[in-house]
């Protein structure tokens, strides 16, 4: 695993609480917990497999459920997948609130 950015990552954010990571799945799998208060977003650099029994291919891209525990499987050759992850409700104003508050005044 290759950490971009969170709590172990090379990179610091302004945004606070986003997890950005490379991961490389190869015969073992990948199994990550997760919480209500999170959303993962992957995306499939190489190969192909199954997250959480559904099957990818390159250039897939998914946004799990909140909360949705994360499963990887790679079939055959190592899967390389890029993972963002997310609250839910960031402490912040997101654009799309401000962008809101700034049509409503």
């Amino acid at each position: 695993i290759i950490h971009y950015a969170g709590e172990n990552g090379k990179m610091k954010l302004d945004t606070p609480e986003v997890d950005i990571r490379r991961i490389t799945v190869g015969d073992n799998g990948y199994d990550a917990l997760s919480s209500a208060d999170i959303i993962r977003s992957l995306y499939i650099i190489k190969g192909s497999g199954t997250i959480n029994d559904r099957t990818v291919e390159q250039d897939d891209f998914i946004i799990l459920d909140p909360g949705e525990e994360l499963h990887i499987q790679s079939h055959g050759d190592d899967m390389d997948v890029f993972a963002f992850t997310v609250p839910v409700r960031p402490a912040y104003r997101t654009y799309v609130e401000q962008y809101a508050r700034e049509m409503n005044e």
